[in-house]
Parts: structure tokens; C-alpha cells; sequence
């Protein structure tokens, strides 16, 4: 099976001045979607439901959400409430919660240079495939399971 990633920027409903939004272009290109909002309660669900109201009127089914720029002290509360509402009310998993810390939101070279040489790759739980290397980061995570799914 061939997987395709997209990548759109902001929320689904940009292009809809030109009659093109990127739930339409979802739609077009057969595309599901992973939903990726900013931290905090109530104001990610409520975006993340706009996003998905409008990705379910033109048949695009959503695969899960990541939570970005979560104050890490906060990070296990999201992980869990989250995680128990998305099953409950939208069917669908939490893929992620991404910390809020400055190494993310502002990396320089020196931050990403020794990068690949940190992550720890350990082996897949899902049997996909045996050689299945999975990254111990939140992101690579999500992507992960998308494609062992």
C-alpha cells in the first residue's frame, strides 16, 4: 500500500475565498487527515471541532490529533483529558501532545546538529513489519502510527 503525506498550513477552511480549501483539496485528493491544534482546553477543542465539522461536510475523515505548544507542565493533564475526549465524542485517537519548549519553537543550527545522533530508536510493538524503527518523539510517534494503521 502507498502512503502519501500533504502538508496544509492553517486551518481547513483557508483557500475558501478562491473556492478551494484545504478540507475541499482533502477531499479531492482522497486524503484523511491529522488535525494539529494549539494548547489549552477549551480553545484547542473548539478549533479542533471547527477543523472537523468542516472536514466532515465534505467527507474527510479525521485520523487523529496532536496537541502542540502544550506548557510541559501541563502535559500529562492533555495527554490524559484530551485523549479521553477525542475517543469519546470524535472516535479518534490522540497522536500526540508536543511540549512547549524553546528548543522547538526557536532552534538554531547547533540545536539540531546532533540531533539524529540523540534519537533512540527502539522496535515496533504493532508487528508492521520487523525491522520497523520508531523514534522516541512525539511527532514521529503520530506519523508511526498513521502508517501501521
Amino acid at each position: 500500500m502507498l502512503h502519501f503525506r500533504f502538508a496544509g498550513t492553517g486551518h481547513v477552511g483557508v483557500g475558501s475565498i478562491v473556492d478551494m480549501s484545504n478540507s475541499q483539496v482533502a477531499a479531492l485528493v482522497g486524503a484523511d487527515v491529522v488535525l494539529v491544534a494549539n494548547g489549552g482546553l477549551g480553545s484547542a477543542f473548539d478549533d479542533l471541532e471547527l477543523n472537523r465539522a468542516l472536514l466532515e461536510r465534505h467527507g474527510v475523515k479525521v485520523r487523529g490529533v496532536i496537541i502542540n505548544k502544550v506548557m510541559p507542565e501541563k502535559e500529562a493533564m492533555m495527554r490524559d483529558y484530551f485523549g479521553r475526549l477525542l475517543e469519546g465524542r470524535w472516535g479518534v485517537p490522540l497522536l500526540g501532545v508536543v511540549p512547549n519548549l524553546p528548543l522547538l519553537a526557536k532552534p538554531t543550527l547547533g540545536d539540531i546538529e546532533g540531533v539524529p545522533r540523540r534519537l533512540q530508536p527502539w522496535v515496533c510493538t504493532r508487528g508492521c513489519h520487523p525491522m520497523c524503527p520508531r523514534l522516541q518523539l512525539h511527532v514521529a510517534e503520530a506519523v508511526h502510527l498513521l502508517n501501521c494503521t
